[in-house]
């Protein structure tokens, strides 16, 4: 009975575990294809641009500094100040240069008589000559009959020429009354610029910096100190290198010549760091006369209109100069443009296999705000993605949807 019992046990075990191996094992899970945006590449008219980094800077920048030595009295402007070309900035004690400036004119006066009186003591002596020469004259008709000796005439000769040596000496004795009259105007005029000098006024309109020495300080002597500085901030310069091709390029797109008038007519537009738009429009004024063969560029320079002071000296810039203009240009969005150790690259989906990923390499060419300009590696009928990058790979199939018409209107607008 036992044995029967043990039997049936171990049927029904077989039975179960038969049972069990029936059944199948259970299927991977599916990966579903991810969710990407496309776009085809915007395709419009677009100049071509020469792009260059430079700085901001003045177009005129003058030192204040002190002329003369003495103490600073009086600072006349706030640190920070526009001002205008003649306006007062700095008084430096006159008194020191009154008090020259009227000894310079006391010797003037003094010397102008020294000539006064040389030229009375030269007439004098001219007359003195003539009366002896009267004498010695009648003296000489005279000894004719007797009446005077030789002695007497020899004596006269000799009045008449200590006469004549003396007319000789006072028209010496002008000249150097005239030579140090010259000097002492020379001294006074000294006197009044030095005078003059104490009153520092801006040679330029512009705007004032920091004011660097305080009212009290000695200022001036051999060093001349700096005061302070005055700049011209409307309009405003960009100094920036051009490379010796895109410096050709640039001659050939205005006259292949250097001539001053091409230069002149000749756009150039302008983006401070963060800014997407080259907003500030100006005009190439000045190319240097070499290249420098260690760099091989040539030093450029724009002018700038600068009302509202929103460009500063020493800012570093974008600058782009126009060229050619290409009228089927593609442009894709900077976003869905990636870097990899090759090159540039954009994803792109082959609707024809399948939605499937490919990966493009591409060439690229200047930024155009939001958007850059594709030269080779895609059509316009190809659509890249835009949105999903992360989540898409070479290979693999997607679930492709369009992006929204306004974000690629934005993205695509003329710059």
């Amino acid at each position: 009975m036992i044995h029967q019992t043990k039997l049936c046990w171990g049927l029904a075990l077989a039975v179960v575990l038969s049972i069990a191996g029936c059944k199948k094992e259970a299927a991977p899970a599916v990966r579903q294809p991810s969710q990407v945006s496309v776009a085809q590449p915007v395709v419009r008219e677009l100049t071509n641009f020469l792009e260059f980094t430079g700085t901001i800077k003045a177009v005129e920048s003058v030192e204040v500094r002190a002329r003369v030595e003495g103490f600073l009295e009086t600072v006349h402007f706030e640190d920070g100040a526009d001002v205008e070309a003649g306006d007062l900035l700095f008084t430096i004690d006159p008194r020191p240069f009154q008090a020259s400036l009227a000894e310079s004119q006391a010797a003037l006066k003094l010397a102008e008589a020294t000539v006064v009186s040389a030229k009375a003591n030269l007439r004098k002596s001219i007359a003195e000559a003539n009366n002896q020469k009267v004498q010695y004259e009648r003296a000489a008709q005279a000894a004719k009959s007797g009446a005077i000796t030789a002695t007497e005439i020899d004596n006269l000769k000799t009045l008449w020429d200590a006469a004549l040596a003396n007319a000789e000496i006072s028209k010496a004795m002008i000249t150097s009354a005239e030579a140090e009259v010259a000097a002492r105007q020379a001294a006074l005029q000294q006197a009044k610029i030095n005078l003059s000098y104490t009153k520092i006024h801006s040679p330029i309109s512009g705007r004032m910096g920091q004011t660097l020495v305080d009212p009290g300080n000695l200022v001036g002597g051999a060093q001349q100190t700096l005061l302070a500085q005055v700049v011209l901030l409307d309009p405003i310069h960009a100094i920036f290198d051009i490379d010796e091709r895109a410096y050709l390029k640039f001659l050939d797109k205005h006259g292949g010549s250097r001539d001053k008038q091409h230069k002149k007519e000749a756009p150039v537009f302008l983006a401070r760091q963060g800014d997407q738009e080259y907003e500030f429009a100006g005009t190439i004024d000045f190319l240097d006369n070499v290249l420098d063969p260690s760099t091989g560029t040539i030093l450029a320079r724009g002018i700038f209109s600068n009302p509202e002071l929103r460009l500063t000296p020493g800012m570093f810039v974008r600058l782009r100069i126009p060229q050619e203009v290409r009228p089927d240009t593609l442009l894709v969005e900077e976003h869905a443009i990636s870097t990899d150790m090759t090159g540039k690259t954009l994803l792109t989906v082959d609707r024809d296999s399948g939605n499937i990923v490919q990966l493009r390499r591409v060439e690229l060419g200047q930024a155009d705000g939001m958007m850059r300009v594709v030269l080779s590696g895609i059509g316009p009928e190809d659509e890249y993605i835009v949105e999903g990058n992360q989540r898409a790979r070479p290979g693999l199939k997607v679930h492709v949807q369009r992006a929204t018409e306004s974000a690629a209107s934005e993205a695509s607008a003329p710059q």
